[in-house]
């Protein structure tokens, strides 16, 4: 009777270590799933951050907010530089004449400047000026008159004779004028799609700035094209700034120049 409880006992406590392996067993495999499924979820983690950054680094150099700061500093530089290279030199004043010269066709004084003068009557149209002998001569009558000098003007091909000395005028003020010449722009035009990298040079911008002007005048016509295709059609600057451009015959014109940086 003992030993059948022995018996009995042994069975029992047997059966009950078998139970504490196998569940032994059980938490080691629940606890190996638990780090498998924590491995995977810091792969998936580091997988998701380097998709993230990859697509910021993308759209960062799509927009690229650096080159945009740089194209603005770059077209900043191009409208102060641009009319300087193609500066006309040019200078004003004004003429009040309060006689009637004998005659009525035209008129000698005193030249403000000695440089090849264009004349403007009242109403804006350009009118024969010749200036030889230390005397300038115009053609007109009294009344209220712009005088602009610049060496770059043509001179009268056919000269004024016979005009009498006047006395009774005012002159204002010589002035110099911020303009821009048509001849040198048509120079510097050249400059541009035959040495574009001297044309960058002259107007002092890096090698890696790219840059076009077009000019346009009063009635909206271009004068130049100097726009060479942009490498991307992304981050393209514009900018556009009012000018007065000088031709050789003395003609005045309002124009715009619109600079383009990419």
């Amino acid at each position: 009777m003992r030993r059948a409880f022995l018996e009995t006992r042994k069975s029992k406590i047997s059966g009950q270590s078998r139970t504490n392996v196998l569940d032994e067993n059980l938490n080691k495999k629940e606890e190996k799933k638990k780090w498998n499924n924590a491995g995977i979820g810091h792969i998936e983690a580091i997988i998701s951050a380097v998709i993230f950054i990859t697509f910021v680094f993308i759209l960062f150099y799509i927009i690229n907010p650096f080159s945009t700061t740089s194209q603005t500093n770059t077209a900043d530089l191009l409208l102060k530089t641009f009319p300087q290279e193609l500066k006309a030199e040019l200078q004003r004043v004004s003429l009040q004449l309060d006689e009637t010269p004998q005659g009525g066709a035209c008129f000698k004084i005193e030249p403000p400047l000695n440089i090849t003068t264009k004349a403007f009557d009242s109403s804006g149209g350009v009118t024969d000026a010749d200036l030889r002998n230390n005397k300038l001569s115009i053609r007109g009558s009294s009344g209220f008159y712009t005088l602009y000098f610049s060496n770059s003007f043509t001179t009268l091909a056919t000269p004024l004779n016979g005009c009498p000395t006047v006395n009774n005028y005012r002159l204002g003020i010589i002035t110099k004028v911020d303009a821009v010449s048509h001849e040198e722009i048509l120079d510097f035009n050249q400059t541009y799609w035959n040495e574009y990298s001297l044309s960058k040079e002259e107007l002092r911008l890096g090698e890696s700035s790219d840059y076009g002007i077009i000019i346009f005048d009063s009635l909206g016509q271009e004068v130049v094209n100097m726009l060479r295709p942009p490498r991307t059609a992304l981050n393209i600057n514009v900018d556009e700034k009012p000018y007065l451009m000088s031709y050789r015959n003395g003609t005045l014109q309002n124009i715009k120049i619109r600079i383009y940086t990419y």
